[in-house]
């Protein structure tokens, strides 16, 4: 089914987008929708998706699904890419039809859709992996199951953290969870340039969802972070990929209090453009910082990234310099979303590193 026939198929049906799906694996209609997505060809999904838009199906309620099925389906071993982007796709998606008109809304989460089938069958013909039951635990207060998950986090435990995740899940709001996630998350931003994708994931996506999908999807993401590119375990090694974080930390001694609370100078904007070109990629963090020093505000800071991140890939098109932009969004909306304020300043300083790493490619 090409998209002339999809859209003229299923283009009559109205779509609406709510903050929050509700969408329960306990519902007779959503357990249908997610059995059809998991268990039917994948030639046949296209028209079966045509039958239940005319007949009503929501955009949210296919999200919802698909974000599980993706999950449930896809491991992000022995690569966080490749077949796992089926997972990373979904927030992109998702921001794509919210600017879409009416006739192509549909489009990207059909696409998205049939991707998940095609990466599904790499899992099937490789070790046909599927995500395990796991139990939850009894644990004690939700401050006690999140230290939990940062220890084993910290501690590059990946059997450890799944457990201590699924039992946080049952203790924290899901508001609670997206707020602490990227402190969470913050021991894997060093490792290559898709690890901050999925770590934008679950704020999103549990925001939409809800809590009926937070265990499946934060399992998921757990893992993707907890991915080592089959190094020794970097908590007790230091490896190359590692230390520009560990120098970084060491920094972050460096900067001011006050340093939200800056001005945007051009003249600064242009020094750190250049920078981005000229210094080596362990002195990156130290030309931010040396800015942020100066009084130039956080802000101007990320709109020279932004800017060298797409003129990185005017320059040269290919799959780095895009991850230039992919890794710069991802670190930014964590920036925005997280609390901690060691957390802010370390996506900033990484999000240099990332991009002097591109440029040099």
């Amino acid at each position: 089914m090409n998209r002339r026939t999809f859209i003229h198929a299923a283009g009559a049906t109205g779509l609406s987008l709510t903050s929050r799906f509700g969408f329960g694996t306990t519902d007779p209609a959503a357990a249908a929708l997610l059995n059809l997505l998991e268990d039917s060809p994948r030639e046949r999904i296209p028209r079966e998706l045509v039958r239940l838009i005319r007949r009503g199906l929501r955009y949210e309620d296919l999200l919802s699904a698909l974000a599980l099925a993706a999950v449930r389906n896809v491991q992000p071993y022995p690569d966080v890419g490749y077949k796992y982007h089926s997972v990373m796709v979904l927030r992109p998606v998702h921001l794509t039809t919210q600017h879409l008109s009416s006739a192509d809304k549909w489009l990207p989460i059909a696409w998205a859709t049939d991707y998940f089938k095609e990466t599904q069958a790499q899992e099937r013909n490789t070790d046909g992996w599927r995500m395990p039951t796991r139990a939850a635990a009894p644990v004690g207060s939700a401050q006690a199951a999140r230290q939990a998950v940062i220890v084993a986090l910290d501690n590059w435990d990946r059997d450890a953290a799944d457990a201590a995740i699924v039992n946080y899940t049952q203790v924290a709001r899901p508001e609670e969870i997206s707020r602490c996630y990227f402190r969470m998350a913050r021991a894997t931003f060093e490792r290559s340039v898709t690890k901050p994708l999925p770590s934008a994931m679950p704020t999103c996506l549990i925001e939409l969802l809800g809590s009926a999908q937070a265990g499946p999807i934060l399992r998921s993401i757990v893992a993707a972070l907890q991915n080592s590119d089959r190094d020794p375990n970097p908590a007790s090694h230091d490896l190359p990929p590692d230390q520009p974080w560990r120098q970084n930390l060491q920094r972050l001694r460096e900067i001011p209090r006050n340093w939200k609370h800056g001005r945007n100078d051009p003249g600064a904007r242009a020094e750190l453009h250049a920078a981005l070109y000229r210094v080596s990629e362990d002195e990156s963090g130290t030309v931010v910082i040396a800015l942020l020093q100066q009084g130039i505000s956080p802000e101007a800071i990320w709109q020279v990234l932004f800017d060298t991140a797409a003129e990185l890939l005017m320059h040269q098109p290919g799959i780095v310099p895009l991850h230039a932009q992919t890794t710069a969004n991802a670190l930014y909306y964590a920036y925005r979303v997280c609390a901690d304020e060691r957390t802010q300043q370390l996506t900033l300083l990484q999000c240099a590193h990332s991009l002097r790493c591109s440029a040099s490619w």
